[in-house]
């Protein structure tokens, strides 16, 4: 099935126009093949033009093909104005200005060609990150680099980061005992291959973590602040939020176990479980008893159980339904902490780990002076 490309309305050409304008700053968003490349192409014409010297246009890109293509595209056209009929170079130019080109924008025209391939280097169509290893390369003392620095590939920074990750490891393995927690607590929630991509995810978003890490003082503050907002205090842990008497009434609860004694095996199953929540006392003990205890509450989902006690037993204490829906309440309300909790001790250890990743990545780069193409950035 063949494609054709729309011809552009009247007020998408006048847009164009308008953001080709090398008086206006601009900035263009539109969907791929929709003329972007086009627009900046012609603007860049209409400064050379308007008698701009080629060696003061800096134009970036963020690939290498884009670049070649934008060079290709100048280079084309500005052939095509050196030897096509005068006519139809009015045409082209009325066209790109929005106007008929006064005598001498003409003969500038014509001599653009030449005077591009005159120009030392050439138009200047670079990658940003180019542009960036160029200035560093003027100014290293300034940007606090070597001024021997290599750029490295992305290869090159992939076996980097396995060193570094390697290192990371052998920490870890030799008891430092931060390290070692972290990396034990993730372990616990992702296989081999998670780790891997958890690790490749923290190096993509180093730039973002040092931010946050120099905003908060350092892990410790970075921590602090998401327990604070997440509602956790910095002291809180799983078995003392299970067992928090805030909002319960143990006689009550009691007293409702009894009631469900006289019920159904179900009903004489969560009497059970009652009771060994309440009578715990040590973290292992709450720890064993409260994963039974809240299913008597809450789904699999996590979502309320819709039933909490037969109807017989409510026949014999119709009390019993105000007094365990009271406590689903406050064990949804744990259940909400908990996860709070769970989400401060993961980010945690990714802190911790992320921060000496960073800083142990650095380190192998400094020393080798190298720069990757983020530090370029």
């Amino acid at each position: 099935m063949n494609q054709s490309v729309s011809t552009p309305t009247p007020d998408q050409i006048a847009g164009q126009i308008i953001a080709a304008d090398p008086t206006q700053s601009v900035w263009v968003g539109a969907n791929a093949g929709t003329g972007k490349t086009r627009v900046l192409i012609t603007r860049i014409l209409r400064l050379l033009l308007e008698g701009v010297p080629a060696t003061r246009i800096l134009c970036l890109t963020f690939t290498k093909a884009a670049a070649a293509e934008m060079a290709n595209r100048l280079s084309h056209q500005l052939g095509a104005w050196a030897f096509i009929p005068n006519d139809e170079l009015i045409s082209e130019l009325t066209q790109m200005i929005g106007r008929k080109p006064e005598l001498s924008v003409v003969r500038t025209a014509r001599q653009l060609f030449a005077q591009t391939l005159d120009t030392p280097g050439g138009l200047k169509i670079r990658t940003i990150h180019s542009f960036c290893e160029s200035l560093l390369g003027c100014f290293p003392i300034e940007a606090n680099v070597a001024p021997h620095f290599s750029v490295v590939d992305e290869r090159t920074a992939n076996e980097l980061r396995l060193e570094a990750r390697d290192h990371l490891m052998r920490r870890a393995g030799s008891g430092e005992n931060e390290i070692q927690k972290a990396f034990s607590f993730i372990a616990g929630l992702v296989d081999e291959g998670g780790f891997e991509s958890l690790m490749e995810d923290i190096d993509g978003n180093r730039h973002h973590l040092k931010e946050l890490l120099h905003r908060h003082g350092g892990a410790e503050g970075l921590v602090h602040a998401v327990r604070v907002r997440l509602g956790v205090a910095g002291d809180a842990n799983e078995p003392s939020m299970m067992a928090e008497k805030i909002g319960r009434n143990d006689a009550a609860l009691l007293r409702g176990a009894d009631v469900l004694d006289q019920g159904s095996a179900t009903d004489v199953k969560k009497a059970g479980a009652i009771r060994a929540f309440i009578k715990a006392d040590t973290y292992s003990e709450i720890l064993s008893a409260y994963g039974a205890y809240k299913f008597l509450f809450v789904t699999q989902k996590g979502t309320p159980t819709a039933r909490l006690a037969t109807k017989a037993v409510e026949k014999i204490e119709p009390a019993i339904v105000d007094i365990l829906m009271t406590e689903q309440n406050r064990i949804l309300e744990v259940e909400e902490r908990l996860k709070g909790l769970r989400i401060a001790e993961a980010t945690e250890a990714l802190v911790l780990v992320g921060e000496t990743l960073i800083q142990v990545y650095g380190d192998l780069k400094t020393y080798r002076a190298l720069l990757d193409y983020d530090d370029l950035i």
